[in-house]
């Protein structure tokens, strides 16, 4: 089973794989910015915004080690 550096870096887009990575961290990022967005509203609700903020922190966690790792 290839790595996940290799599945990314020496693989590209060619894989299924590889496809699924970059598709998967579009779709963080897009969810993270519309997390912030809706967490700005007034009015919020204590757990709602507590929601938003934790979705919002696990997205810039997974940022955070996908670059640790050199992607």
């Amino acid at each position: 089973m290839p790595t996940l550096i290799q599945i990314v870096k020496q693989n590209g887009n060619d894989t299924v794989c590889g496809r699924i990575f970059d598709l998967t961290i579009q779709v963080l990022i897009i969810v993270s910015l519309i997390m912030f967005s809706v967490e700005m509203l007034p009015k919020l609700s204590t757990a709602t915004h507590g929601f938003l903020q934790t979705v919002h922190f696990n997205a810039a966690v997974f940022y955070e080690f996908t670059d640790a790792l050199g992607f």
